[in-house]
C-alpha cells in the first residue's frame, strides 16, 4: 500500500476556499488552510512586479501541463512517451515562473497534496492518514462534489465521524 489519490468532480464549479473552511470546521472543529510553494526566478522583486511575472508566464505554464495531462489520458500505456514528455515538461517548466505543490494543512495533523485542473481535484494520501482525508473528501462532497465514479454518496462510516475534540484519546479514529 503506498499513495492513494481521492478524485473529486464539481459540476457546479470548485467551491470558495472559505466555503471549504467553514464547512469543514463545522464537521470537524478543526481548521483547514492552503498552501502554495513559489517558483520565481528572482526575488528581490517588489511584489507587484512578482505577480506581473506570474501572471505573464501563466498561459504557458497552463498549456505545458495542460498538453502533458491530456496525454496521460490519451496514451496511459505509453510510457516512454509519457516519460519523454513528463520530462519535457519540467525542463520547460523549470524555466517559467509558477505556483508549485498546493497543499491542504489540517490544523493538529497533516499536510494533503493535491492539484485542481479545471473542476476536478485530486488529493493525495499516504497509508496511516484516515481522519484528515476522509473529513476533507465528505466537507468536499457536502460543498457539491461527486467521486470519480459519479457519485455523491459516501461510505456509512463517514456518517459516524464526529468533531475531533468530541472523541476520548482511547477511541480516536487514526489521525
Amino acid at each position: 500500500m503506498g499513495l492513494a489519490i481521492f478524485t473529486i468532480k464539481f459540476d457546479t464549479g470548485f467551491p470558495p476556499l472559505e466555503a471549504i473552511k467553514a464547512q469543514f470546521l463545522k464537521q470537524t472543529g478543526l481548521n483547514v488552510w492552503v498552501t502554495a510553494k513559489l517558483k520565481m526566478d528572482k526575488i528581490n522583486l517588489p511584489y507587484i512586479e512578482m505577480i506581473s511575472v506570474l501572471v505573464k508566464n501563466s498561459q504557458e505554464v497552463h498549456q505545458l501541463q495542460t498538453h502533458h495531462q491530456n496525454l496521460i489520458l490519451a496514451q496511459p500505456q505509453n510510457y516512454e512517451k509519457l516519460a519523454q514528455s513528463r520530462d519535457y515538461t519540467s525542463r520547460k517548466l523549470s524555466r517559467l515562473n509558477s505556483l508549485t505543490e498546493f497543499q491542504f494543512h489540517i490544523s493538529q495533523f497533516y499536510a494533503l497534496d493535491f492539484q485542481i485542473q479545471d473542476d476536478v481535484i485530486e488529493i493525495e494520501s499516504y497509508p496511516g492518514q484516515y481522519y484528515g482525508i476522509v473529513s476533507l473528501n465528505k466537507t468536499l462532497l457536502d460543498l457539491g462534489g461527486k467521486d470519480f465514479e459519479g457519485e455523491k454518496s459516501y461510505p456509512e462510516k463517514w456518517n459516524k465521524l464526529k468533531k475531533w475534540h468530541h472523541y476520548k484519546w482511547y477511541n480516536r479514529p487514526r489521525k
